[in-house]
């Protein structure tokens, strides 16, 4: 009897050959960039994956608002000036700059974060690209309501809660051409019914790298705030929230991961981690 050797599943694409573009959908000029984007991309690119992002904040489009002169306006902050760090919107076509990236760039992957007034931002932008490209969208929103998100014929994937290991083996195994059912915090779309995984257990925040908040443009790293504009990173100490606050989705997180048995959702990281990502932030980008 011959024994033959364990079939191994076939890889047609190298990490560094995999491209992801991650696609922000925001409404305009409210400006900090997403921790969890910059969390996502350095996971991915540690693992040799290469990833580009199509930022949205500073398009003036008819789909959003500027939110920060609507609060000058109504005096709830105080008026401030972009032009005090030299900064100012794109003014070429949003939706044009979006197709040129992804003609530029050919991603073999979208992944999309949002929250609930963004997600119809993110199906306009879906809807106007010429073809379809695989598209998986994270965040509060599809974690929530995943079944709105999947609704559209745009999107192939949704991640239910967080995003980091999970979106870290969709695109390991989509690189190696395997079937993508049944990832943990993965929804699936395929073959005409929708393949709905359990949400992956809890991760431990203090191992994960640094958020790569290069991904983003400079000006992105900036925001109004008392009158001025200052550079700005945000900070994660804890993920989750002990209390039960009923204006707050944080604790719906510690419902659900109890309800499906993924541990417990509210964790903090070590002062240790945190003074050293603090060092870190301060001499790399300076806020």
């Amino acid at each position: 009897m011959v024994t033959l050797p364990i079939a191994k599943p076939k890889i047609y694409k190298k990490p560094e050959n995999f491209r992801v573009l991650f696609v922000y959908p925001n409404i305009q000029m409210s400006a900090l960039a997403p921790q969890g984007i910059g969390v996502l991309s350095a996971v991915l690119k540690e693992n040799g994956f290469n990833c580009e992002l199509f930022d949205s904040t500073f398009y003036r489009t008819p789909l959003t608002t500027d939110t920060n002169e609507e609060k000058v306006y109504n005096s709830i902050v105080l008026p401030y000036d972009w032009n005090e760090k030299g900064i100012k919107p794109h003014a070429t076509d949003m939706f044009q700059d979006f197709q040129n990236m992804v003609d530029e760039y050919q991603p073999d992957l979208l992944a999309i974060s949002v929250v609930e007034n963004t997600w119809y931002i993110a199906e306009v932008m879906l809807n106007s690209l010429r073809d379809h490209i695989t598209t998986v969208v994270g965040g509060v929103f599809p974690t929530y309501a995943p079944e709105i998100v999947l609704s559209n014929q745009r999107v192939d994937y949704i991640c239910r809660g967080e995003g980091e290991y999970s979106l870290l083996e969709l695109c390991r195994t989509m690189a190696d051409g395997a079937n993508t059912n049944r990832i943990a915090g993965i929804w699936a779309k395929k073959d005409g019914r929708i393949h709905r995984n359990p949400i992956r257990q809890v991760l431990d925040i203090n191992e994960l790298p640094f958020p790569d908040f290069g991904i983003f443009e400079e000006r992105s790293l900036y925001r109004p705030m008392q009158g001025r504009v200052y550079k700005t990173i945000g900070l994660e100490t804890q993920r989750g929230c002990p209390y039960t606050c009923a204006f707050c989705n944080s604790p719906a997180n510690n419902v659900l991961y109890k309800e499906e048995s993924a541990g417990h959702f509210h964790r903090k990281k070590s002062v240790k981690r945190v003074h050293e990502e603090l060092d870190y932030m301060v001499k790399n980008f300076g806020p």
